[in-house]
């Protein structure tokens, strides 16, 4: 079958998680012998045009990003809209799978698609169908339990309070009427699914993110160069990885840091992430902790540097103070055999399971926090068992094989339908 792949972004220039998840998507459809096309948007002019990349086809147009009317531009984008229809009647694909359309290309695609005839699959990543930004409104942070009851019905007055003038009070009516379009509508956790309808928010079923299992290996060779690179040589490291926001954590890392590194002070808590604002105030928040010799930011990493990253550490922390809807991060360490502390908002707890691949914690809890940290640390064997507990179920639950294949299963039922009827 012909697979059209339409995201807003798409990798290798944007290498946030919808981009890698649509990405390995399309690869695997790929690898198992249907034609793929991808037809996303780009704020870059120097990369409008058409490219192969490992065998896939990508088109990508310009699209201008109007971050202070993005409420409005997420909805109708009507030149990005022409963009799409022209290309998809150039393609004729037999269906479209579609990532996020909120920003450069805007949920009104949705329409028009139907409108042209073609099979429609859309895959929801995060919380933007009813939420302009991180949805972490709804959090306590008072409450230190592990299964905190809470709302999952966002609050119109916050999201004003929130957004002020850029506040768009048709924004998700119009959001739930474009939604009516898709064939079919997917989350990417069973927890995604339960706060998207709690919303009111359509949403079908849900399919969870995968993973290459082996692709997160490396030698002892390049783990050695990262280690000699940033000076981490015969360190016991804690790993955090992604994009740098306060709604990821970290913070709450930091000021669990204290009471580990009074047990031992050759541990070093490492970010992956990119160096801005938000790295400065992580970086004087150590520093008035006590423990700006134990905090690292590497700056950005990937490809075999980021594999040394995960396969160098003892375990790996994801700490989420957001409705966090899977955690990629959560799979790439289990991918690499380390035990994860992983937070308790969102579908990280479907994927991490607490006791036996590493531990479901509330970010908020830094004693706890703290506690799960060095418990991991302080036992070599159980830590290596949970690392191949992670491994196990990531071969079981979360390759990309098997999210792949669930999706393939209801191209084919939906594009059989559409020819029957």
């Amino acid at each position: 079958m012909k697979i059209l792949i339409l995201s807003d972004n798409f990798y290798p220039y944007n290498k946030g998680g919808v981009e890698v998840v649509s990405y390995r998507l399309a690869e695997q459809y790929l690898k198992e012998g249907n034609e793929v096309v991808v037809i996303c948007a780009t704020g870059r002019k120097e990369s409008i045009g058409k490219e192969i990349l490992n065998g896939l086809a990508i088109e990508r147009f310009y699209s201008r990003d109007y971050p202070r009317f993005r409420a409005y531009a997420g909805l109708f984008n009507f030149f990005s809209a022409q963009k799409v229809k022209k290309i998809l009647l150039r393609e004729k694909p037999d269906i479209i799978h579609a990532h996020n359309l909120h920003q450069n290309i805007s949920f009104y695609a949705l329409k028009l698609i139907k409108k042209l005839k073609f099979s429609l699959v859309l895959t929801l990543h995060d919380c933007t169908s009813f939420c302009y930004k991180k949805f972490d409104c709804y959090l306590n942070p008072d409450n230190l339990s592990l299964a905190p009851k809470y709302s999952y019905q966002h609050n119109p007055w916050k999201c004003l309070l929130c957004q002020k003038r850029r506040y768009f009070p048709l924004r998700n009516f119009l959001i739930r009427y474009f939604l009516k379009f898709p064939d079919k509508i997917f989350a990417v956790s069973e927890e995604h699914q339960k706060v998207l309808q709690a919303n009111k928010v359509r949403c079908d079923d849900f399919i969870y993110n995968g993973i290459n299992n082996e692709s997160f290996n490396c030698s002892g060779e390049r783990q050695k160069i990262f280690l000699k690179k940033f000076n981490l040589e015969n360190k016991k490291i804690i790993l955090g990885a992604g994009r740098l926001h306060p709604a990821k954590g970290f913070e709450c890392a930091i000021k669990a840091l204290p009471n580990v590194c009074k047990k031992d002070k050759n541990i070093v808590f490492v970010l992956a992430s990119q160096k801005n604002n938000y790295a400065d105030y992580l970086l004087k928040l150590a520093a008035q902790m006590g423990v700006k010799d134990n905090f690292l930011i590497t700056g950005w990493l990937e490809g075999d540097d980021l594999k040394s990253a995960f396969c160098a550490s003892l375990l790996v922390v994801y700490p989420s103070l957001c409705f966090d809807t899977f955690g990629l991060v959560n799979l790439e360490a289990m991918a690499a055999k380390k035990p994860v502390i992983a937070t308790c908002f969102g579908g990280s707890k479907e994927v991490v399971l607490d006791g036996i691949t590493g531990y479901v914690i509330n970010p908020y809890n830094t004693d706890d926090f703290s506690e799960k940290i060095l418990k991991i640390l302080k036992d070599e064997k159980l830590a290596k068992e949970m690392g191949q507990k992670g491994y196990q179920r990531v071969k079981e639950k979360f390759t990309i094989e098997q999210s792949a294949s669930k999706y393939l299963e209801n191209f084919k039922i939906l594009i059989n339908n559409k020819s029957n009827g």
